[in-house]
């Protein structure tokens, strides 16, 4: 079993360890992400407490979001105004918003991600 927020979910048959396919899910984001001039490990999305005094309360690469897709095996919906996409980690300051991508654009490149995994690397 893996344990996630402390919940039993049961191992996929066939699915590959956690990290396991890392190269591969940075192949497909920085495929993607290529025509907009950046890689998912220069992209963070960032979370905050409160839109009334933010402070950021989480912040992760797309890289690792993606790793965190496929071992969850789920596309976490963020809450939007909360969560915001980045070009520097641990911040949510307006000069270092990615405006190309919203946080909608990365949740549909996380349902792709997964959808390629499961169609192609998932045995």
């Amino acid at each position: 079993m893996n344990m996630i927020d402390n919940n039993d979910t049961p191992v996929v048959a066939g699915k590959p360890a956690r990290g396991a396919l890392q190269a591969q899910v940075r192949d497909f984001l920085n495929e993607r992400l290529k025509q907009h001039g950046t890689d998912c490990e220069q992209l963070y999305i960032t979370t905050v407490h409160s839109v009334i005094e933010p402070k950021v309360t989480f912040s992760q690469d797309l890289l690792a979001l993606g790793n965190d897709t496929l071992e969850w095996e789920t596309v976490q919906a963020h809450a939007e105004g909360l969560v915001g996409i980045f070009s520097k980690h641990w911040t949510f300051e307006e000069e270092h918003i990615f405006s190309e991508l919203s946080v909608p654009d990365v949740e549909a490149l996380m349902h792709e991600l997964l959808a390629e995994a499961r169609n192609k690397w998932f045995a």
